[in-house]
């Protein structure tokens, strides 16, 4: 069986990267490969340049599971 890529979206609020999954309707979304994944945060990223949410915003595709924590590498992609 092929791995799933998993789409986590993380947001800044009041000073702590909190994971989608800690809020109702943000839930890591899966793809079956990798190139999904980044066509669907490429289009979230421009949702939420178009319709911001007051939020600073890291969208992130790996594959395995989904995170809950925010790697130490990931940089803020746009203000959401």
């Amino acid at each position: 069986m092929a791995e799933v890529w998993w789409l986590t979206v993380f947001f800044l609020i009041q000073g702590e990267w909190v994971p989608g999954s800690k809020i109702d309707g943000w839930s890591p979304r899966p793809f079956p490969t990798e190139t999904a994944c980044f066509d669907h945060r490429a289009f979230a990223e421009k949702e939420c340049r178009e319709r911001p949410l007051d939020f600073e915003s890291v969208w992130i595709c790996n594959k395995g599971e989904p995170l809950d924590v925010l790697p130490k590498d990931a940089h803020p992609s746009i203000d959401c």
